[in-house]
């Protein structure tokens, strides 16, 4: 009896830490993901930035006395 016991926690045992990495694994290649996708938006931010900043030179515009 003990000796069945023992197989079915180690089975049970075994098959959460596998469900365990594969979880994580998961969880980094999203992560993987979002972090790609965040690097994009940065790099489009970047470039309206400077698309922005050019339109302002061409116009004579000087934004931080405009604002105040």
């Amino acid at each position: 009896m003990q000796a069945a016991i023992a197989t079915l926690i180690g089975v049970l045992g075994t098959g959460f830490i596998s469900l365990l990495f594969q979880f994580m694994r998961m969880m980094g290649t999203r992560l993987d993901r979002i972090e790609s996708k965040v690097d994009n938006l940065s790099g489009e931010l970047k470039t309206h930035g400077e698309r922005l900043a050019r339109i302002e030179t061409n116009l004579d515009i000087d934004p931080p006395a405009e604002a105040a």
